[in-house]
């Protein structure tokens, strides 16, 4: 895969998370729509997401765009990215999920670490040495510092730098994109973060799926309320 100078989409989710309900194909036309050459999609512990995205661009939309099949992994230390993949990865020890991704040939990403990590962990230095990228901006982060000390702790540690729109919702997918050069530093990039109420949308979704049916009404009123 050649990422140089292409207007790039990482961290977006379809149905196929239990926290959205995005169909696939219809990912890829808005992407389309957009100029994206390339979109990396991690769902949630799974990627049949993105497995089913590339097959339908490589049939209806060939040398327009790309689709990479990634995942965001579930780990002892928080989520970790993957990608590209051609096999799922299970959930679980840190250990155990970076040589799974190592095996593959994919990247690990240290997806918003500052946010529902180990934070005593992620600075070790054995965790940090098995990380290629971090994600220094977060478009679901509403307080900015957080990925602010995303972008410290990659500096701090000389990794790579990605943006993830970490995207749940229709109206959440072109928040952000990035350009990488041949050394996959960024060049170029657009960002926004994203409102409160899409947050809380994607929490609903969630609890419905889930079943989660006692959260469901306050979850309604919150999202109401814009708060």
């Amino acid at each position: 895969m050649d990422y140089n100078n292409k207007v790039i989409g990482f961290h977006i989710h379809t149905c196929f998370s239990f926290d959205s309900m995005q169909k696939p194909e219809d990912i890829v036309d808005l992407y389309v729509k957009h100029g994206y050459d390339i979109i990396i999609i991690t769902d949630h512990n799974e990627i049949e997401g993105g497995r089913i995205a590339k097959e339908y661009a490589l049939k209806k939309y060939p040398g327009i765009i790309e689709v990479v099949i990634g995942e965001e992994i579930f780990t002892d230390i928080g989520d970790v990215a993957a990608f590209p993949l051609e096999h799922k990865i299970e959930k679980g020890n840190f250990g155990a999920v970076i040589d799974k991704i190592k095996e593959q040939n994919a990247y690990a990403c240290l997806v918003h670490p500052y946010s529902e990590h180990d934070l005593l962990r992620i600075h070790n230095d054995e965790i940090i040495s098995q990380i290629d990228f971090v994600e220094v901006f977060n478009c679901r982060l509403l307080n900015s510092k957080l990925n602010k000390y995303a972008e410290g702790y990659a500096d701090k540690y000389n990794k790579m730098k990605i943006i993830g729109i970490d995207a749940h919702l229709k109206k959440e997918l072109c928040n952000a994109s990035f350009v990488w050069n041949e050394k996959f530093e960024i060049i170029g990039s657009r960002k926004r973060t994203t409102k409160k109420r899409n947050i809380r949308l994607s929490s609903l979704i969630r609890a419905f799926k889930k079943k989660n049916y006692r959260r469901i009404p306050a979850l309604i009123m919150l999202y109401l309320l814009g708060i």
